[in-house]
């Protein structure tokens, strides 16, 4: 109580010589330590003197709501009367959360969890509202209150992104489709969202493909990808004697006496024949 009185007479001194930011940490000590109405009256009056109107508002509200029984009827309307006059200078700003447990913060600063008891008092002027909650994106809004206004505004959060953003090219614009972790994606180029974490990419089509690629995709994050699709042919020559020999390539007639061309990898039946003898059949493995 000693303590409490030393604060409060200082507070007062401090007070009288216009220092209110050292009197109001001085009646706050003082509250804090005797919990007597005149200090956190004289409280309310500093932060009403540095024009810290919602927390001048908030401190004549637990005034009347811990002491307004052992205030005087004079006091009690004087500070009935405060808050009117606070009323004009402040709004309030309700913030409904769809989901339990989210942190509700407004500019910068956490109120509370969801749901909130009841609207926070604010300054007049744009306010910046924050919700987060894990497992959840972050929820951001800014919001004007105007004098004596009570705005609300109402969240619902969306569950956390863990994807991220993939895009492949082929440079050459070579005719191949996009694989991911086996899964044909459709044709190159491609872009799409993909699970956050390891896969591998690949580009395969009838005569190109790339080779196999491990790739990181960190959620909400872009990745782009190139893949060099080589070709998957080979190149065959074929001649023949005489030049009027019929030449059928996997059994399909392909030209007489010579064809060259692009061929699949893997093994190909070559045949050559002229009327009136047996035909030539050779096997040829092309990489």
């Amino acid at each position: 109580e000693v303590t409490a009185k030393r604060h409060f007479d200082s507070g007062l001194k401090l007070y009288g010589e216009g220092a209110y930011p050292e009197a109001l940490v001085a009646f706050e000590a003082s509250y804090r330590l005797g919990g007597r109405p005149s200090a956190l009256r004289n409280l309310a009056q500093c932060h009403r003197n540095l024009k810290h109107f919602v927390d001048a508002y908030q401190a004549y509200e637990q005034l009347l709501g811990a002491h307004g029984s052992k205030l005087a009827p004079a006091e009690r309307k004087a500070v009935e009367q405060a808050l009117d006059e606070l009323s004009l200078l402040t709004g309030t700003l309700a913030v409904a959360v769809a989901e339990a447990d989210a942190s509700v913060e407004i500019d910068g600063a956490v109120v509370g969890r969801s749901p909130l008891a009841r609207p926070v008092r604010t300054s007049v002027g744009a306010h910046r509202v924050r919700v987060v909650k894990a497992g959840f994106e972050p929820f951001e809004q800014s919001v004007n209150v105007g004098s004596q206004e009570s705005k609300k505004v109402d969240v619902s959060l969306a569950a956390e992104k863990r994807t991220g953003r993939v895009v492949v090219r082929e440079p050459l614009g070579r005719e191949v489709r996009v694989i991911i972790d086996g899964e044909d994606k459709g044709p190159a180029p491609f872009e799409g969202d993909v699970g956050a974490g390891e896969h591998v990419i690949e580009a395969k089509g009838p005569l190109f493909a790339s080779e196999p690629r491990k790739v990181t995709v960190i959620a909400k994050e872009r990745l782009d990808v190139t893949l060099d699709a080589m070709p998957l042919t080979g190149h065959l020559r074929v001649t023949t004697i005489p030049a009027s020999a019929t030449i059928s390539i996997d059994r399909r007639e392909a030209g007489t006496g010579v064809w060259e061309g692009e061929l699949s990898a893997g093994t190909h039946r070559i045949e050559a024949k002229i009327p009136g003898q047996s035909p030539v059949v050779r096997e040829v493995r092309l990489g």
